[in-house]
Parts: C-alpha cells; sequence; structure tokens
C-alpha cells in the first residue's frame, strides 16, 4: 500500500504526537499543539503527514527560511519503516522548498546514530563537520 503525503492538519496530532514518541523525537515543550498550530497557521505546509486509509504513520517538519531551509522531526510509526515513507516524506518537503526557490536544505540528526547517517547519505546528504549542543532560552 502507497502512503499519501498531505500537510497536517489540527486533527492529526495525537497520531503525530504518538508516532514522535515512538521514535523518541518527541519533545513536550516543542511539539505542543498550540504550537503545531502556530507553525501551520505560518506556513501551512511546514509539517506533512503520511496516511494510508486515512491513518497517519509518518510526519515530517520543516522550516523555510531563504538562509537555512531546515528538516525537523522525520518519524514513521515502526511497522511502516523501511518502506519508502521517510523517503517519500522527505523528497516531498524537497519538491515544496526546490519550489519556494530553494537550491539546499539541512537536517539534524545525532553524529552518533550511524544508521540515520547512512539513511541521510543514501538520499543525497552529505555529513558537514560541526559538532553542535543546541541550547534554548524562554523569552
Amino acid at each position: 500500500m502507497k502512503a499519501t503525503i498531505r500537510a497536517y492538519k489540527d486533527s492529526d496530532y495525537e497520531a503525530v504526537k504518538q508516532t514522535l514518541k515512538e521514535c523518541n523525537h518527541y519533545n513536550p515543550d516543542l511539539d505542543t499543539k498550540q504550537k503545531l498550530h502556530k507553525k501551520i497557521v505560518a506556513d501551512p505546509e511546514s509539517i506533512l503527514v503520511a496516511e494510508i486509509d486515512g491513518t497517519v504513520i509518518g510526519n515530517v517538519y520543516f522550516i523555510d527560511d531563504s538562509w537555512n531551509p531546515t528538516v525537523w522531526r522525520l518519524a514513521v510509526r515502526s511497522e511502516y519503516r523501511k518502506k519508502g515513507v521517510g523517503e517519500t516524506l522527505v523528497k516531498e518537503v524537497e519538491k515544496i522548498l526546490k519550489k519556494r526557490g530553494r537550491d539546499e536544505i539541512r537536517l539534524f540528526t545525532g553524529i552518533h546514530k550511524v544508521e540515520n547517517i547512512k539513511y541521510y547519505q543514501r538520499l543525497g546528504y552529505t555529513a558537514l563537520p560541526t559538532v553542535q549542543q543546541v541550547m534554548q532560552k524562554r523569552l
């Protein structure tokens, strides 16, 4: 069965949350229903979901700015992994960004997550020489 890719809707929240949790990507400070709603109000295509027969099985977020378009939160339910769902989600983000005139894209994965690095390399991504620590401050 082939997954359909579409823009996230508020009604997808619980399914996206569960998928993120299953993939250890869920952040209770960042991935609230309210923050995802703000994200799609600002850019309706910035969160995509993959679904089969009306069931959300994967998702990806992206941030589009002209300086550093970035992929975030690629997550696919375990029973649908290694079936092309993640690749389809990433390719859809790339297609959207190309239509918007962007000529490159970045993503973050753990430097010790060798399987993830190999996966993204198969999709054409190259590792950049960097080590980062993400920092946060509430305003």
